[in-house]
């Protein structure tokens, strides 16, 4: 028989399965039997010994790694490493014990690969992990992909918000530097047959570990491509709440026929993006919602010994722990909520935002600042299939121009009802491509009705970017036959302009049409996505680095081209907050002025002459 160190299995005799519970415990579970701290040192005793017997007895070390093979758990516990720079001196090497939590989720990773194996093709899922931050839940995935890369040769993809975040090398906050580490403290003989660190044919690349006897790891960064021409066992997708400007949502759609399993961890960082909508359950696919909490992190719920901070509020540096502290268990209800020493000492040091986002995994309160996700609401501004009213209103296509041009097709019916059918965004756009596409879409989906055309007074400047050496508008004048109005943003101050149309539109969102009882503002979400998506909070107030507003709004594409393209009919047909007026008519149009000549562009944008129409 050969001695292991919990149990007592012949080299033939090993563990078929291990059953685990088939999810986390609820907290009223959880209270009833909270995790016990973990004995670290018995661990690396175990190791130690694991160790010198795997590398002096061959049909010991065979039978150790055929039960770690079965049972990923103990590869793991006796045999991974996690490097924790924050730790002091040179003890950065950590051994990983997994708490029962990620014992759980080692196996619910694992159990979800086997299952959605070649064997069962088809079978789609989807898997969120809305976490607590130190809950190492991306060194867990790495290690699960490692072991089926190890034992069972299957392949895999990450995908994280930038390439840096993804391979770096020298950086082991990157994902594929925690591989390396965690592969490079295995002993060589846990490497796949063939397997060379360096040299000609070495198998450790930029983002691609190859398994030479089969199966490689391959890591994207988040565009709205990756892992479209890849075909893996299993993705995963790192921190994708921290994924900007709408690549999370075609990224997630690019790769829908990568893998049959997707898994997507991340601390949130508001409710909008598609990280937010998967794990509060108003995203359109089917996920599997695995929240990480903070308590089921058992050193999160024993006491500790908190060091002192001098008067800059560091700690002294001659502080030592007390070696007699002893640690007990520290966690109990206040007000139905769970609450540990730990838990009041991190709400005391960080601001609400961040405590919200790391701590308590609160989507909606995990980012400050969204300018009308307070007043919009998607169950009573939301229509579906959304069509012009037949009253005689004529149709506003509205245009943010630019390198980055953003056009929404809108209409304000008698009732002062705003509704928003269509929005179109362009990177890199072309003038001649935006404006056949316009034309295009006003005959084929709204058949030419009357419309006025409207757009931003920036666009009466020349813009270098569109190649033709004259103002936008006065281009489509001169190309298309269409005359764009501008001049309506001069009813207010230039000043007031975005404060103005702020107000706009928050008025439109939170006023009731009396005649008909319905919202006065409507938008079919699907084909109106990105003025959707900005409205829901991706266009922002700027907070400071504690999370307070700053008054200031980003300027990030597309949020702002989508806000801006829909504020613009509000104040065109005079929907705005009256206190903002500045008390004269608002100008007509260079046309209607009848200037014989086009003036420089700085003069336009300041409301002079204009143009005299053909």
């Amino acid at each position: 028989m050969i001695w292991t160190p919990e149990t007592d299995y012949g080299i033939f005799e090993m563990p078929g399965s291990i059953w685990m519970p088939e999810r986390l415990p609820s907290l009223q579970e959880f209270l009833k039997a909270p995790s016990p701290l973990p004995d670290v040192d018995k661990n690396l005793l175990i190791r130690a010994q694991l160790r010198y017997q795997c590398d002096t007895d061959l049909e010991y070390r065979a039978a150790e790694m055929e039960m770690c093979r079965r049972d990923p758990v103990r590869f793991f516990k006796y045999w991974l490493y996690v490097n924790e720079p924050r730790a002091t001196g040179d003890l950065k090497d950590i051994p990983y014990v997994p708490y029962e939590f990620q014992e759980w989720l080692i196996w619910y990773m694992w159990n979800c690969i086997a299952q959605s194996s070649a064997i069962t093709r088809g079978l789609g899922r989807n898997v969120v992990f809305p976490k607590a931050r130190d809950m190492a839940a991306s060194w867990t995935m790495l290690g699960v992909f490692l072991h089926r890369w190890l034992f069972y040769r299957d392949s895999f993809l990450l995908i994280s918000a930038t390439f840096e975040k993804v391979d770096d090398r020298g950086n082991k906050g990157c994902l594929f530097e925690k591989l390396r580490y965690m592969l490079r403290m295995l002993p060589d003989y846990w490497l796949p047959q063939g397997f060379k660190w360096t040299g000609p044919g070495k198998h450790d690349t930029e983002a691609c570990l190859i398994n030479p006897t089969g199966g490689e790891i391959v890591g994207e960064a988040t565009t709205r491509r990756s892992g479209r021409s890849n075909r893996v066992t299993a993705l995963g997708m790192d921190e994708l709440a921290t994924v900007d400007d709408g690549k999370d949502f075609e990224c997630w759609s690019a790769n829908s026929a990568t893998t049959n399993l997707r898994f997507a961890i991340s601390t949130p960082d508001g409710p909008d993006n598609l990280f937010g909508q998967m794990g509060t359950g108003e995203f359109g696919e089917a996920c599997d919602i695995i929240r990480l909490e903070w308590f089921y992190h058992p050193e999160k719920i024993h006491t500790f010994d908190p060091p002192p901070l001098n008067a800059e509020g560091k700690v002294p540096p001659d502080w030592r722990p007390d070696p007699d502290f002893k640690r007990e268990m520290d966690l109990k209800l206040v007000d139905n909520s769970p609450v540990s020493q730990w838990f009041k000492y991190e709400k005391a040091r960080l601001n609400e935002v961040t405590f919200a986002k790391e701590v308590l995994i609160d989507f909606n309160q995990s980012k400050k600042g969204g300018v009308w996700s307070g007043e919009y609401n998607i169950h009573i501004h939301v229509q579906r299939g959304l069509r012009p009213a037949d009253d005689g209103s004529r149709l506003i296509i509205s245009s943010d121009p630019g390198t980055h041009w953003m056009t929404s097709f809108t209409q304000i019916d008698r009732y002062n009802r705003y509704m928003i059918f269509k929005d179109m965004y362009w990177e890199n756009a072309h003038i001649d491509k935006v404006w056949t596409d316009i034309t295009r879409i006003w005959k084929d989906e709204f058949g030419n009705m009357p419309c006025d055309f409207i757009g931003d007074a920036a666009g009466a400047k020349v813009n270098s970017a569109m190649h033709k050496g004259k103002s936008e508008w006065l281009y489509v004048w001169d190309n298309f036959g269409i005359n764009v109005h501008w001049d309506f943003h001069y009813t207010f101050q230039q000043s007031e302009w975005v404060d103005a149309r702020i107000n706009a539109m928050k008025l439109i969102l939170t006023k009731l049409s009396s005649e008909t009882g319905a919202a006065r503002f409507l938008i079919d979400d699907v084909k109106a996505p990105y003025i959707h998506k900005a409205l829901s909070g991706n266009y922002r107030y700027e907070t400071d680095p504690y999370g307070n507003l700053t008054g200031k709004v980003e300027q990030k594409h597309p949020w702002e081209d989508a806000a801006d393209s829909a504020t613009f009919p509000l104040i065109f047909r005079g929907l705005v907050d009256q206190s903002k007026l500045i008390g004269k008519d608002p100008k007509p149009s260079p046309r209607e002025r009848g200037a014989v000549q086009w003036s420089k562009p700085s003069t336009q944008r300041r409301g002079f002459k204009g143009w005299r129409g053909r």
